[in-house]
């Protein structure tokens, strides 16, 4: 193999595998993001249930 070759499939695999571990970071951090956040705020279904159980209450 001519070394012309070899370098630039070296170039291609370090090109594609940067971009691959790019997109898992950038997916771990979206997701370690994601449940934090749902971590620390209330649940919207029970905020939800609660008003509609409210209203209901005043209906006559």
């Amino acid at each position: 193999m001519c070394s012309v070759c070899i370098h630039r499939f070296a170039r291609t695999f370090i090109f594609f595998y940067t971009i691959g571990l790019h997109l898992l970071v950038f997916t771990l951090l979206y997701r370690m993001s994601a449940l934090s956040y749902l971590s620390i705020t209330p649940a919207h279904d029970e905020i939800i249930l609660d008003a509609g159980n409210q209203t209901l209450s005043h209906m006559p």
